[in-house]
């Protein structure tokens, strides 16, 4: 990727904001490849054939995640002081609506349609920061300041139950992305520039807040995939659950803008009739949104109790994030490419989870789940950056009135700090590494808050 990168005459890097570390974000804690409830479609479409009536699920969850970055070093180009902390909160809902159909054949075909949002991510990184009763820039700025990135899916899918011990199920999946970030681009630190003057050389250097310009990176698409399961049961009291969602390539339409702002103020001081720059462009670019894998194993060890253990593996190793081509731009001071240039590993989730009844009403879960980081500490930065985390969940779901039934689910993360010591992104890398220094101290944290409301008719 990097070869790919040195042949493009200028790459804007661009990064995608730290996930949530909940990761049991679809659904609710009762939701899995071997339940037939509203979020059946996104983990297995074969457990719909579980589903003893039709019903209709309405799930808002929203997940409340924490970060905070403590960068080495020198702010030598505002305080000459060590730069300070900086952290932000945020909250990323996670809703999902899933119906499932049983009318048509009712011993054998379930019909469902899901929409739901199971990759989203999201930084709110403040862009000055209070340091010693000085406002200065923070040191995320040219990573990123804030930013929104979801992709929305809605599966319609059916299973068939072809033996009495195996369903077998498939879904349609459409995609919509959406991606809007908002940094600073030190302008200072273009090709078009450094190429003839380096930022050692360059009296302005780089970071320098004077050529700081806010960047608006805005794009959308929207495309197809499918996913297909099976759910087996040799024996009432054990199911086996297996399913695969295939990647989804999504064309971009992008558009960016910078505020030249600050850089038309600072020309006017050597250049008093300096006009204004007009700093847009339009492109386009694709994104993958990754192959996953579930896998679960239930059995009953007592009527009213189940312990269940499940896997999933997103192949993010083999996805290329975001790459495309600038086609209009009216100042070389933007690129003429675009990137997202995220290096990651496959991401692993496991999990373990307990559920019970309490009389014909009641119903509680209890799921302790582990999700690894993707990021290597090379490449991580204040706005890729991501942790290892040990999750507890707690659900319960209570039957109020004849067919509604209503749930709450609370999670809360146990977030492993990172501290990078070594780093490929710095001023001096090539293309599209070109970013301040990411080394320093990270720490999160995150909960989820949820309830749903399910009727079954």
């Amino acid at each position: 990727m990097r070869r790919r990168a040195a042949r493009a005459a200028a790459l804007l890097c661009i990064v995608a904001a730290a996930r949530s570390a909940a990761a049991h974000n679809v659904g609710t804690v009762f939701s899995s490849p071997l339940d037939a409830d509203g979020a059946a479609l996104y983990w297995n479409p074969a457990a719909m054939a579980l589903a003893t009536k039709s019903l209709v699920q309405l799930v808002a969850n929203a997940a409340i995640g924490q970060a905070a970055y403590q960068r080495v070093g020198i702010d030598a180009a505002q305080t000459g002081r060590p730069f300070p902390r900086t952290s932000f909160v945020v909250a990323a809902p996670q809703p999902v609506l899933g119906i499932i159909i049983d009318k048509l054949w009712r011993s054998r075909l379930r019909l469902g349609l899901t929409a739901s949002v199971p990759s989203a991510a999201g930084a709110a990184w403040p862009q000055t920061v209070n340091d010693r009763g000085q406002q200065v820039l923070s040191p995320t700025r040219y990573h990123v300041n804030r930013a929104v990135i979801f992709h929305a899916h809605v599966q319609a899918g059916a299973s068939f139950v072809v033996h009495r011990t195996l369903a077998l199920g498939v879904s349609v999946n459409v995609v919509a992305s959406s991606f809007d970030i908002h940094k600073d681009l030190d302008l200072a630190n273009q090709a078009a520039i450094t190429e003839v003057i380096a930022c050692g050389s360059n009296p302005i250097g780089c970071e320098n807040p004077a050529v700081s310009a806010p960047l608006s990176f805005r794009a959308s698409g929207v495309s197809a995939g499918a996913s297909v399961g099976v759910l087996f049961w040799p024996i009432p009291r054990l199911r086996i659950g297996v399913s695969y969602l295939s990647p989804v390539q999504v064309p971009l339409s992008v558009t960016l803008a910078v505020d030249s702002g600050k850089l038309d103020a600072f020309a006017r001081q050597f250049i008093p009739g300096f006009g204004t720059l007009a700093l847009n462009a339009e492109g386009r670019a694709s994104v993958t949104v990754p192959q996953r894998v579930h896998v679960a194993v239930a059995v009953d060890v007592h009527p009213r109790i189940e312990v269940m253990a499940m896997i999933r593996w997103i192949n993010y190793a083999a996805t290329n994030v975001v790459s495309g081509v600038v086609v209009q731009r009216n100042s070389t001071l933007l690129p003429d490419a675009l990137s997202i240039p995220i290096v990651r590993n496959d991401e692993w989730y496991a999990a373990a989870r307990i559920t019970g009844r309490i009389k014909e009403r009641t119903k509680l879960g209890l799921t302790i789940d582990y999700l690894s980081r993707t990021t290597p500490e090379a490449y991580s930065t204040p706005s890729n950056l991501d942790f290892d985390s040990i999750s507890l969940t707690l659900g319960a779901n209570v039957r109020v009135w004849r067919s509604l039934y209503l749930g709450a689910t609370f999670a809360q993360a146990i977030v492993f700090p990172r501290t990078i010591a070594r780093t490929l992104v710095t001023n001096t890398s090539p293309d599209p590494y070109n970013l301040p220094d990411s080394r320093g101290r990270y720490t999160g944290n995150s909960e989820t808050l949820g309830v749903d409301v399910t009727t079954t008719f």
